[in-house]
């Protein structure tokens, strides 16, 4: 303490084969809802002892597999990934071949070889939707983005399944701005 040393963790990893670092890709940094994710995921990781490194992919699916390939190189010891809206398939075979273990966080894509921690959105959307159906509302519209991201797809699925399974009228699907 008194000399200030600060341990050489790349150092200690060499020699260990342990790495207490987490890479995180995230696919939209500025939102205020990954930031609140963000924050409570490395509070939790510390808790464990990693330490969690970000990058931002802007939602950009060659900036994603940079990214990754960045966190790859730099031997995390695994990468938590909120994919983008389209993801590549050498960004799948990448992290495969590389055997680093991965998980999906929020987000996911068909196929996808990785264990996911997310919502369930299409059961959160249909669940929302049958209770306002339930109250007696018929005129009941969705809002909600203009991309076909994973996430959006599944609310809407969710949505158009609630209304075909009360008979509650043809699904209204409104596209509108995402907005900060």
């Amino acid at each position: 303490e008194q000399l200030h040393y600060v341990r050489d963790s790349r150092a200690a990893s060499m020699r260990s084969g342990e790495n207490r670092e987490i890479g995180l890709v995230i696919h939209e940094i500025a939102n205020p809802f990954n930031a609140e994710v963000m924050s409570g995921l490395s509070d939790f990781l510390e808790t464990e002892n990693y330490l969690v490194s970000v990058l931002d992919s802007e939602n950009d699916a060659e900036k994603e597999r940079r990214n990754l390939k960045a966190f790859i190189a730099g031997s995390r010891s695994g990468i938590i990934w909120v994919p983008a809206a389209e993801v590549l398939d050498e960004t799948v075979s990448l992290l495969t071949r590389n055997n680093v273990p991965t998980i999906t966080f929020l987000n996911s894509f068909a196929n996808s070889p990785f264990d996911h921690v997310g919502i369930r959105n299409a059961k959160a959307t249909y669940d929302s939707t049958s209770y306002a159906i339930s109250l007696g509302h018929r005129r009941i519209a969705y809002f909600g983005g203009t991309g076909q991201t994973y996430v959006r797809r599944e609310k809407m699925r969710g949505y158009c399944e609630a209304m075909a399974d009360h008979a509650a009228g043809t699904p209204l699907i409104w596209d509108c701005e995402d907005t900060k």
